[in-house]
């Protein structure tokens, strides 16, 4: 059986790559995320990424959220990150441009724990369906949830 290749591009004006060995998603240069449509897991060509394959996804420098945040680590069914437990450096995640988080986690069902204590919401005024359909997640910090 082959292994699976490493997959890089660009989301946005940042690069991820995605190891499917592992599942780690890594978004490893800093930059702007890109709209929903267009993010590893909802292209359309070739380098798109079987979203269930997604076990983590890790943030290692400065990036920025769009200002539509709609469904940024989901979608409807069926493209969902379903598998995804954890993130790995989300206080690298700015939010504070960010208008609509709707459904942001939106179906993220194994996710267990999720600090965005960091998170601006100064100018969010959507915010329905945020953590909708995350029925695994049992710690969440809000702390500076601004």
């Amino acid at each position: 059986q082959e292994k699976a290749s490493v997959v890089t591009d660009s989301w946005g004006t940042t690069i991820w790559v995605f190891d499917p060995a592992s599942g780690k998603l890594s978004f490893t240069t800093g930059g702007m995320l890109g709209e929903t449509a267009s993010s590893p897991w909802n292209r359309t060509d070739a380098k798109k990424i079987d979203p269930t394959q997604v076990k983590v996804i890790a943030f290692t420098q400065p990036i920025e959220a769009p200002v539509n945040s709609s469904f940024l680590f989901s979608n409807a069914a069926p493209v969902t990150l379903s598998n995804c437990s954890r993130f790995e450096g989300i206080e690298n995640l700015s939010t504070s441009r960010v208008s609509s988080m709707k459904g942001m986690f939106y179906n993220m069902n194994n996710l267990e724990a999720l600090d965005v204590s960091h998170f601006r919401t100064d100018n969010v005024t959507n915010m329905n369906m945020l953590f909708r359909y995350c029925y695994k997640l049992k710690s969440m910090d809000l702390s500076n949830f601004v």
